[in-house]
């Protein structure tokens, strides 16, 4: 039976399919200007929100110095239990954020973020401007610092967005796009942070407010969903959203992985081949 051109063609194809798999074709399928918008919109945004948290970061230290009336130990302390809730909140909220951006998208789950780190800037701003006792403003602060903790998942979710829209071998390209614009954002903001050192804090709390602010619009508008909804979560599995299981899960896996090596026998030569490996007639 003669094998035709077209025939051959088509067992090319099937063979790719087998190798790749759909969702590596349908990434590959994606317009190249699509991809560029999405990896330049993530960069930004990243840019964006490293600058504003570190020129953020810089004077709450100093505001919380001023509330405590200059007392430097005391200061200390709050600060100290300011980093201790954010980390606290950040362990606790991450694996809801992952579960939700599998099953609702990116895009809300990543406007979602950049809406709690924008609550952080106002309540900042809030303790910083109105009249009240140590009490009150310190826990505008601790209100903020634990809103913004809880749905700190920008970083998580460009990175997932990244994935998204690409082929596994333009990943690190893209991934090291991401680290570059954290990097530069985050020497940035603490550049200008040193400039803007002798400027009154709420006026600080209102610039980085707007950079916040900014930067959610600028994803809500122009960001589109990199996550079809044949490929999201069916359900959501609130038990899952356990940050002591995830750890579980990671280093069982990784103790697999690093423990658990398929078995190899000895062949003629003196090489190793699997022990799977079968050889071929007249090898």
């Amino acid at each position: 039976e003669e094998w035709s051109e077209s025939d051959e063609e088509e067992a090319g194809a099937a063979d790719e399919e087998v190798v790749a798999g759909p969702d590596e074709f349908a990434r590959a399928a994606l317009s190249r200007q699509w991809v560029t918008r999405a990896v330049v919109l993530c960069c930004v945004s990243l840019f964006l929100w490293a600058f504003a948290w570190s020129l953020h970061a810089l004077n709450v230290q100093a505001l919380v110095e001023e509330l405590c009336g200059g007392d430097v130990s005391e200061a200390a302390l709050y600060n100290g239990l300011l980093d201790g809730s954010m980390s606290l909140a950040q362990f606790l909220g991450s694996p809801m954020l992952g579960m939700l951006a599998d099953r609702f998208g990116r895009r809300k789950v990543v406007c979602a973020s950049l809406l709690g780190m924008m609550s952080y800037g106002v309540l900042s701003l809030m303790s910083s401007w109105v009249d009240g006792s140590l009490a009150l403003r310190i826990s505008l602060l601790f209100l903020g610092v634990v809103s913004a903790g809880a749905t700190s998942g920008e970083r998580i979710m460009y990175s997932a967005i990244i994935s998204d829209v690409t082929i596994p071998a333009d990943r690190p390209r893209y991934f090291g796009l991401l680290g570059l614009s954290m990097g530069v954002g985050f020497m940035s903001g603490a550049v200008v942070g040193a400039v803007l050192a002798n400027l009154d804090l709420v006026y600080i709390f209102v610039i980085t407010s707007s950079i916040m602010a900014a930067n959610f619009l600028l994803l809500a508008v122009f960001l589109y969903e990199t996550l079809p909804v044949e490929l999201r979560a069916k359900v959501l599995v609130l038990h899952k959203a356990n940050p002591i299981g995830a750890m579980r899960f990671y280093f069982r896996r990784h103790y697999v992985c690093t423990t658990r090596q398929p078995k190899t026998k000895r062949a003629a030569g003196g090489g190793r081949r699997s022990a799977k490996y079968t050889p071929v007639e007249g090898e």
